[in-house]
């Protein structure tokens, strides 16, 4: 229960966007909120004297964090009570609670209906062989479970004016790190207490000292103007946008990344038969995107001329997303790691493949690349930048002769190389062609 209550307390201002955007823009320190929430924990119990053994501390930051404790973990799994690290954080399938607790709460926060329902699950899981298992009739279920987790990615968490203003919060508090020290205040657990959602009020409403010519008071005036655009919608623009599969940004890869593979868990007792793929470094390809699609602009607009009144795009003006939406893990199907029973051998736990589930599951990753413009006024230039980048790195299809350009959709990705479905039907019904079926009398 401890475990379950206090396994979120490390997310710093922002949630998720202090860890995975501003953090790693300004130091090369590896920073999980998971680690700092192992931290504050050691600190809430010996600052305010709770009593609690040793081992029973121990336990709750491994249950937070399990890959960081493997040793407690396999000393648990010896005694067989390695079934305790699937309940709140599950590294192994990404069945647990934490992921229902955001589900339930923010599809009810932003109105959104969901299928999925944890209630039957709970009434149909049993523990075999070490393992937490699901009743096979329950298959379904929980199949819509990763499905849910996918949508609310798909639809809020990786939403391009979402995404936009996380990008404006991560500049916010880069420009105002000198003035606030958030980096320092991350590495101490009193200091970074401090570092929740008001910090934007903070930086907001300080006083700006007009003498001062500092670096660091011109970057909080940068800030400050940052904050203005936020308050008043005026974003950073999104002019690219791409739906990939992951086959497509494998030839992307660095060196050192195509060789890592996510295997599964030595030790999860797995029947072999989960599908592995390769994983991607996202970020690097991010980076070195965004490097190319500037030089591009520095080629072609970077001269400007007598009657360029437009302020000139620097360097980290333009900004790539690639973002692996999936079902839960990187390089395979989580519904394939869960374990099932069936009413005839209740004792006994396997594991399954999808389509022995549905013939309908298909694929479950894909890649979403964006491009944002952080000047509004270079926003037609930059998409005509993405559509020739896109092009020139074999992502998009060149358009054929005669063929009309499709305008630049943020919500529609152009036609790839290597999913070429046709942008006008030959026919206004289905393409699924149907033989014709006569009525019954």
């Amino acid at each position: 229960s401890a475990a379950a209550l206090l396994h979120d307390i490390g997310h710093g201002a922002f949630s998720h966007v202090f860890d995975n955007e501003f953090m790693p823009s300004v130091t090369d320190k590896k920073f999980r909120h998971e680690d700092m929430s192992v931290m504050l924990i050691d600190d809430l119990f010996t600052r305010n004297r709770i009593p609690i053994s040793n081992d029973n501390l121990t336990l709750i930051k491994a249950l937070i964090s399990p890959s960081t404790h493997a040793n407690v973990y396999d000393a648990y799994k010896q005694k067989k009570r390695g079934f305790l690290f699937e309940i709140v954080a599950n590294e192994l399938s990404g069945v647990d609670v934490d992921k229902w607790d955001y589900m339930l709460r923010d599809s009810k926060m932003i109105g959104l209906g969901i299928s999925f329902s944890y209630e039957r699950l709970i009434q149909h899981v049993r523990v075999i062989n070490d393992h937490i298992c699901w009743r096979d009739k329950t298959s379904y279920q929980l199949y819509e479970m990763f499905r849910t987790r996918y949508e609310l990615f798909k639809k809020v968490y990786s939403h391009k004016a979402a995404k936009s203003i996380e990008y404006m919060i991560c500049d916010i508090l880069k420009y105002a790190n000198d003035t606030f020290n958030i980096v320092a205040k991350a590495a101490d657990c009193q200091s970074y207490l401090q570092l929740d959602d008001t910090i934007l009020q903070q930086i907001k409403y300080y006083k700006i000292d007009d003498d001062d010519q500092s670096v660091a008071m011109h970057n909080l005036r940068k800030a400050q103007h940052l904050i203005h655009r936020v308050e008043t919608r005026a974003l950073y623009k999104c002019c690219g946008y791409l739906l990939l599969s992951a086959e497509d940004m494998v030839r992307f890869n660095p060196a050192a990344a195509k060789q890592e593979q996510n295997h599964c868990d030595d030790n999860s007792g797995g029947s072999g038969s989960v599908r592995i793929e390769p994983k991607i470094s996202y970020r690097a390809i991010q980076k070195k995107w965004a490097e190319q699609l500037f030089a591009m602009y520095r080629d072609t607009h970077g001269g400007g001329g007598a009657a360029e009144t437009r302020d000139a795009l620097v360097e980290g003006d333009i900004v790539v997303q690639i973002m692996s939406l999936s079902f839960g893990l990187e390089t395979s199907h989580p519904m394939e790691r869960v374990y099932l029973y069936d009413s005839l051998t209740p004792k006994q736990c396997r594991q399954v493949l999808c389509h022995q589930i549905t013939q309908m599951s298909g694929n479950f990753r894909e890649v979403v690349v964006r491009a944002y413009c952080k000047r509004e006024q270079w926003k037609p230039e930059c998409q005509q930048l993405f559509k020739t980048f896109a092009c020139q790195q074999g992502l998009t299809a060149p358009p054929q002769q005669n063929e009309d350009v499709a305008p630049v959709s943020s919500h529609l990705s152009p036609q790839t190389q290597t999913r070429k479905f046709h942008s006008k039907r030959k026919h206004q019904h289905n393409d699924d062609e149907e033989e014709d079926v006569q009525p019954l009398n």
